[in-house]
């Protein structure tokens, strides 16, 4: 789900737009590990890599980086305290340098009391880096059977979009790189799990205004 800059929900023919992501990792270890299941809690959002813009001599990606990465450019995404992003906060160069305490006041009064949305500042502290947002050129066998719902492959730690080649392909990446429009795009993610079952999260099941 995105929000434009005026702060309204993207909509797809009057539905509020969505792309599902998987957050569980390969390694199946909680969030608080590097390889870990994606941290919930805030992120700052930077561009793509590798960047479009960027003279490259081969811009197709390698056999190793389709396999891990799929075919499309991987969104970049920082931790709250993660070196290299420009600015965590506006008119703030650099990295969050403020406390947890400060962290949480960034969040609406109701969340802030929320523990689990505290793991991506946690998580940075902790040194993990390199978070993405990127398909998989992988086969959905390819860890013997074991996927996530509807043909994902599970990652690294990183945010899984679908990328399917077999039976009926499935690829999600543009459709979110299409919304996101350019490759010099700034914004916030948000990862929150909904208590219910492991299953793919309806929108009619979340409680929007």
């Amino acid at each position: 789900m995105l929000k434009d800059r005026q702060g309204q929900w993207v909509k797809e023919n009057g539905e509020i737009w969505s792309v599902p992501l998987l957050l569980q990792s390969v390694h199946r270890l909680p969030w608080s590990f590097t390889n870990g299941q994606t941290p919930q809690g805030l992120y700052r959002m930077e561009g793509l890599i590798p960047d479009p813009t960027r003279p490259q001599d081969n811009p197709i990606p390698t056999v190793a980086e389709f396999l891990a990465y799929g075919q499309y450019p991987l969104i970049q995404l920082f931790f709250p305290t993660e070196k290299g992003q420009r600015e965590f906060l506006p008119n703030q160069k650099g990295p969050f340098t403020g406390t947890l305490a400060q962290y949480q006041a960034l969040w609406p009064p109701s969340w802030q009391t929320h523990a689990p949305i505290t793991q991506s500042y946690g998580a940075g502290r902790q040194g993990r880096t390199l978070l993405r947002i990127h398909g998989s050129g992988l086969a959905t066998n390819h860890f013997g059977g074991w996927r996530g719902p509807q043909g994902w492959l599970p990652t690294l730690g990183c945010l899984a979009a679908r990328e399917t080649y077999e039976d009926s392909p499935q690829h999600d990446m543009p459709r979110l790189l299409q919304q996101l429009a350019g490759d010099r795009f700034t914004g916030y993610v948000v990862v929150v799990e909904v208590p219910g079952p492991d299953t793919p999260v309806a929108i009619a099941d979340l409680p929007l205004p």
